[in-house]
């Protein structure tokens, strides 16, 4: 293993407001407590920082978000999902100023009818779109229950003594970053080990694995039997355009016959007649092909972005190169074709024989 990073359960509820306001501002919020390397140990694509807090007075400004939690200054902030910042109408950071604080609830209904509130004052110190493992947005929507990040002894003076040290921390997550590829034998042998401490060390507790390179895989595969199958149109559709180009290249080429018996009386070859009228083929298809992906360009980002802003997930954009490299050497190959053949058949033939037969 290259290293290891965990995440604690969630707290109880607690409402996150601005200092003032007599309603929560944006309801129920999980809080958690990471370890210092959490964001080093998960999947970096999934951790999407928006803003953060930084003073160039102080040399915490220059360590990882993480480790930011565990310091003297770091047990006073808090680390908020971008949407909490649109709640709670709260401006964007500004260097070496000064960042109002939010006001964590936890209300003890045991002591009913009259319940007891309890309040804890915390500055957000950064705003996060996605977090690997964790629930964070960055879109308006349904922001209640979202993942709120503070340091381990945070986590526990919100936890109104439920917990007295770090070690009873409740562990929810364990990441695991190894130094090899993780391989199908490598895997069993660690789930074997998982399961077998699951069932004697902690009996109370069931554990569970979960691989990112098997999802992967898995993800890989579907992708290139997509790429396989949209491949497979594209060349059925290009096969069809390629008999309508036939029938146009055909038409045009016998209508300019006395065009050519004109210019082969001029001294023109018939290679390099032959050549004119396969480059004009060729103009004809990749400029039909260049816009056709381009439009298609344009409305898959667009559709990309869509699922983005819906999903409120890091999905990244797939340009399919496979495709548009079937369409390069197809168009290729149906320019020589439709242009190619009609054209030798008809500078065989004589220039008074066509200038008489098409004259």
């Amino acid at each position: 293993m290259e290293d290891v990073a965990w995440v604690t359960s969630e707290s109880a509820d607690i409402t996150i407001n601005t200092i003032g306001s007599p309603r929560g501002g944006v309801g129920f919020t999980r809080i958690q407590a990471v370890s210092p390397n959490y964001f080093e140990v998960g999947a970096p694509e999934f951790y999407l920082l928006e803003s953060q807090w930084k003073t160039t007075n102080a040399m915490t400004s220059t360590l990882p978000l993480g480790e930011q939690l565990c310091t003297v200054r770091g047990n006073q902030n808090i680390i908020l999902p971008t949407v909490f910042r649109n709640n709670l109408n709260y401006a964007e950071f500004a260097p070496d100023t000064k960042v109002a604080p939010i006001k964590l609830s936890v209300t003890d209904s045991t002591t009913l009818p009259f319940p007891s509130t309890t309040s804890t004052l915390l500055r957000p110190a950064a705003y996060l779109d996605s977090a690997p493992g964790l629930r964070f947005a960055a879109f308006y929507g349904r922001s209640r229950s979202r993942d709120g990040l503070v340091s381990p002894t945070t986590f526990l003076k919100l936890s109104q003594g439920k917990y007295t040290s770090i070690e009873q921390l409740p562990i929810r997550r364990v990441l695991v970053k190894l130094n090899t590829e993780l391989n199908a034998v490598l895997y069993k042998r660690i789930s074997d080990a998982v399961v077998a401490a699951s069932g004697s060390a902690i009996p109370a507790f069931e554990l569970t694995m979960w691989s990112l390179q098997d999802d992967m895989s898995a993800i890989l595969q579907t992708l290139a039997i997509i790429d396989f199958f949209f491949v497979s149109i594209t060349l059925v559709g290009l096969l069809l355009c390629f008999f309508s180009l036939v029938a146009s290249m055909v038409s045009n080429i016998h209508e300019q016959s006395q065009d050519i018996a004109i210019i082969r009386s001029m001294g023109l070859t018939r290679k390099s007649l032959i050549l004119i009228y396969i480059y004009e083929a060729f103009i004809l298809v990749i400029s039909s092909a260049t816009l056709g992906m381009g439009v298609g360009y344009v409305v898959a980002w667009t559709f990309s972005s869509q699922r983005v802003l819906f999903t409120q997930l890091p999905l990244s954009f797939y340009f399919p190169w496979p495709i548009v490299v079937t369409v390069i050497v197809s168009a290729i190959v149906c320019a020589c074709l439709a242009a190619g053949i009609p054209s030798h058949k008809l500078v065989q033939l004589r220039i008074t024989e066509l200038l008489r037969r098409f004259g």
